[in-house]
């Protein structure tokens, strides 16, 4: 057909009304010259008010129009359907994955059903458009049909008055480019269980050993700290539950294998997590807009299993800066448990937008709001919990009352639901689980090691930092007699600003030590010693004692318990203290490296 233009009919400016009315009056002709009519004819319609409306003739029986033929053809267009529907239309401030389902087609006379395609537009959006610009545009689909897309919508941005979290939110990020190295201090190599990471954006670690192997080394790849192992720890296995009995079995195999975010107790905290190019290295990404105090689980996996695990320690305090001395010939301690986050509030705001989707050819629209709901966080001072001989942390209480925080990812910290003892693997398998034990002996896992901590100094030689050690690079377990030292000397409680005891090395007026209250994870996984009548503080050490009855052999450890309303310093032994998780506060490795 011609794509000439015609001025259809005699009357002036023929307007088609609904429903259908001949428009072609007083014998009026369209003269058309004689052609074939193929699959891409078409006449173009205008009507008044509405855009042109092209129609195609390839569905006619009429193939050829003959000269001195009449031709009539009754042209009505078809039947539009255009539906945006939400499977959700709010999510929390948490973020969600919102999904629309669209059905968008054309029917023809025929009862031909012709996908269309659609475009996308904001049409509102508060605060301001600059969030959602870019999260919303695979939206649009030129092809159309009936299909479902999603549309992410990330952690709402929040605002604190907490002094630690603005710092960390004020720190300049580190760009891919010049990614932060967290396994290298000057121009050598050290792993660890737990890195800091005090600002937003990359980072990277070593995933090609487990735990501390790699200690002040020249090559990423080759661990070379015996004292990890020590002599003759039997019962050290990997995640298959295979012996390690020497140095060069701490490899990680790191072709194939994939890395992910387990958990963390910030939504969007960390994210992009994967494996480097050159299978060495974890890569994961700090989101400026979401970073404030917090941990997270990072995993590496190979068929299924996960290998091993590593904390990251979101906080402002700078590692190995800050240090409590004890004296006497022992090294000093971490200002804090391992993990610790300060007493803080978070208030997320309302946050929506609103989109516009219009379907092709027909112009029909559709708009669909989404919004983000508010919420207030409020959290005391916390740190995670940790089940003895287990590198990986347990989720911490929210400071205030016996309930765990928050905790966001693809494998949420969980208890499970037997209290049969493990094998050691499968602490490593499941790093977000916690094995509850009732009864004695007690032990979350089978067979009992008293070594997993680097407690080597009964079996005759010294305590070291072990592969199952939970501490960052520098520091490790205290050893009993450690703690014991600055616990004897003199102490204060103060229930405020947080609970917990000062204590003086020195034995005197100068209160240098803080150990918060921050409860515990009784044996069946849940919060206990967390209310305003009773904070209790649990502290870990490397060491466990045993004693025997007439009944039963039973694990006893020396733990540093904390009664508020205590007139003095008690220690008490806890039985079955292995199935229980309860706060770390570490020692400086006394060469002040791994």
């Amino acid at each position: 057909m011609s794509d000439q233009l015609y001025n259809v009919g005699l009357v002036n400016g023929p307007i088609a009304s609904n429903p259908a009315e001949n428009i072609m009056e007083y014998n009026g002709y369209l003269m058309i010259i004689p052609q074939i009519v193929g699959p891409d004819s078409e006449i173009t319609l205008k009507f008044e008010g509405i855009d042109a409306k092209t129609i195609k003739f390839s569905d006619t029986n009429t193939k050829e129009w003959i000269a001195g033929h009449k031709y009539v053809y009754s042209l009505k267009e078809g039947d539009y359907t255009f539906k945006v529907t939400p499977a959700n239309s709010t999510c929390t401030y948490a973020g969600d994955s919102i999904k629309l389902n669209f059905i968008s087609e054309y029917i023809n006379q025929n009862n031909q059903i012709q996908d269309l395609g659609w475009t996308a537009e904001i049409v509102s959006a508060t605060p301001d458009n600059e969030y959602w610009t870019g999260i919303f545009n695979n939206l649009s689909d030129t092809n159309g049909g009936t299909i479902t897309k999603s549309l992410y919508v990330t952690p709402s941005e929040f605002t604190t008055t907490n002094e630690d979290d603005l710092k960390l939110r004020d720190t300049e990020p580190s760009t891919y480019e010049t990614k932060t190295n967290l396994s290298m201090i000057g121009s050598s190599y050290y792993t660890s269980n737990t890195y800091i990471a005090n600002s937003s954006g990359w980072f990277k670690f070593l995933c090609t050993v487990m735990g501390n192997a790699i200690d002040n080394g020249s090559s990423p790849t080759t661990p070379n700290n015996t004292d990890c192992i020590d002599s003759g720890p039997a019962n050290f296995v990997n995640y298959l539950g295979q012996t390690i009995s020497s140095i060069s079995a701490l490899n990680i195999d790191t072709k194939g294998a994939t890395a992910q975010l387990l958990w963390s107790d910030v939504p969007g905290l960390i994210s992009n997590v994967k494996i480097s190019d050159d299978n060495q290295y974890i890569e994961f990404y700090i989101s400026p807009q979401a970073i404030r105090q917090g941990n997270a689980v990072i995993g590496i996996e190979k068929d299924g299993k996960i290998m091993w695990s590593w904390q990251i320690w979101v906080t402002d305090w700078i590692l190995n800066t800050e240090n409590q001395t004890i004296g006497n010939g022992y090294p000093d301690i971490m200002p804090f448990a391992i993990g610790r986050c300060s007493a803080a509030t978070y208030k997320y705001e309302t946050r929506s937008i609103t989109i516009r989707f219009t379907q092709e050819t027909s112009n029909l629209t559709q708009e669909v709001t989404i919004t983000q709901k508010d919420q207030t966080l409020i959290f005391g001072e916390n740190a995670p919990f940790y089940q003895w001989g287990r590198k990986d942390p347990m989720l911490a209480s929210d400071g205030l009352a016996e309930t765990s925080k928050p905790n966001y990812g693809n494998n949420l910290f969980s208890i499970f639901p037997s209290t049969a003892s493990q094998n050691l693997n499968e602490g490593i398998l499941n790093p977000n689980i916690f094995y509850p034990t009732i009864g004695k002996p007690g032990s979350w896992f089978t067979p009992f090691n008293p070594q997993l901590w680097g407690n080597f100094s009964s079996a005759g030689g010294s305590d070291v930092k072990t592969i199952y050690d939970p501490s960052p690079i520098g520091y490790q377990v205290p050893s009993l007699s450690l703690i014991m030292n600055f616990i004897s000397m003199g102490y204060k409680y103060e229930n405020t600003p947080i609970p917990g005891y000062w204590f003086s090395p020195n034995n005197n007026t100068d209160y240098t030590i803080f150990m918060a209250s921050n409860g515990m994870r009784n044996q069946g996984g849940n919060i206990g010693y967390m209310n305003s009548q009773q904070n209790i503080g649990f502290y870990w050490s490397n060491t466990n004692y045993y004693w025997t009855d007439t009944i039963a052999e039973q694990e006893l450890v020396l733990n540093l318990i904390f009664p508020s309303t205590a007139t003095h310093l008690p220690i008490y032994y806890q039985e079955n203290p292995s199935a229980s998780a309860i706060n770390i506060i570490s020692s400086v490795i006394a060469s002040g490296n791994e």
